[in-house]
């Protein structure tokens, strides 16, 4: 069976995701190099703070701490190592995804994407969006915890002790719902493969 020729839709998906990928490189060699011969970096964390009642409107009170962004003006070596691996390790994760995904898209490109290497692909890729994301989500909240240690208090001791808390976790659920629609994708293209091989036997 002759590949049919590229579709404009295909090669722009081939071109963005090749884009996406190299960008995503070329962020990671960054801010590698920034981290070791550039000047020391701004470290940020998620942290949970107690809101100063004074600035609320009377008759309201907060029933929890507030999530925040903090920012540590003169970071230590460690904490600095600790924010670089808690900005690559997901990082790392996407160019995983679009390498694969860009795989997908050129034999699209090329007309021919019902083959059997696609689907170890998107199978791939499912296991990456479901399995590496928990481990990604699991390993930042651990980077995340060592950056707070010492600016953290114990959630027993009252408000008015000076000290964070960790961060409420943000549960991936959207990436999991992807890595399942990634399984079921594969299982689409190998029926399409099977029944690409059953008609060039009968052929």
């Amino acid at each position: 069976m002759e590949p049919l020729s590229p579709s404009y839709a295909a090669t722009v998906a081939h071109r963005l995701t090749t884009f996406l990928l190299v960008a995503a490189i070329g962020v990671g060699v960054f801010m590698t190099a920034d981290a070791v011969i550039g000047g020391p970096r701004h470290v940020a964390f998620d942290a949970s703070a107690p809101l100063d009642f004074k600035l609320l409107p009377r008759g309201l009170y907060p029933t929890s701490e507030q999530r925040t962004g903090m920012v540590v003006e003169d970071p230590t070596a460690r904490e600095q190592r600790l924010a670089l691996a808690a900005d690559l390790v997901p990082l790392l994760l996407l160019v995983a995804v679009l390498w694969l995904l860009r795989g997908v898209a050129r034999s699209v490109r090329d007309g021919d994407p019902f083959v059997r290497e696609n689907v170890r692909r998107l199978r791939a890729i499912g296991v990456l969006l479901i399995v590496g994301v928990l481990a990604v989500h699991y390993v930042g909240a651990a980077l995340q915890s060592a950056l707070l240690d010492p600016y953290s208090r114990s959630p027993f001791e009252p408000v008015s002790v000076p000290g964070l808390l960790p961060a409420d976790d943000e549960f991936p659920e959207v990436q999991l719902l992807c890595g399942l629609g990634a399984f079921v994708l594969a299982q689409v293209f190998a029926h399409g493969v099977q029944l690409r091989e059953d008609v060039e036997a009968t052929i």
